[in-house]
């Protein structure tokens, strides 16, 4: 198997008619005037292809880290339904970001890191430019 897209955003949304996918802000950068904050509402979005020699179905987990600290987890699994590519769209809940310059969002299979996304996290000083809610 190999990558083709992950990324995480707001929102995700499938077109019911054509099947395709539009990725709508993506997440790059929380700005938070203290720690901790609630993060999440958010949708992970993984695009896979797969070898003649990968199984049809594979199980997977995305795990959240606030640096290296686990701070969420759930497992999926990835469906070929005997076609060469697929794609996954995982629904996060919110979670609980303690202190940390960035918070890494990671594919795994097999117990290992097959993709990761990271997003930066940045203390300003006027509350109004944050982008979550302080706890």
């Amino acid at each position: 198997m190999f990558l083709k897209v992950f990324t995480v955003a707001e929102t995700v949304v499938v077109d019911a008619r054509t099947n395709r996918a539009s990725i709508v802000n993506v997440s790059e950068e929380y700005q938070t005037p203290s720690f901790p904050f609630i993060a999440g509402n958010l949708t992970a979005v993984v695009m896979i292809e797969r070898e003649d020699n990968d199984d049809d179905e594979k199980a997977a987990k995305l795990e959240i880290r606030c640096g290296n600290e686990l701070t969420l987890q759930g497992s999926f699994a990835i469906q070929f339904s005997g076609l060469v590519r697929t794609r996954a769209i995982i629904e996060i809940g919110n979670f609980t970001v303690n202190e940390c310059e960035q918070i890494h969002f990671d594919i795994m299979i097999d117990d290992e890191r097959f993709a990761r996304w990271t997003v930066g996290v940045r203390v300003v000083e006027d509350a109004s430019e944050a982008t979550p809610q302080p706890v």
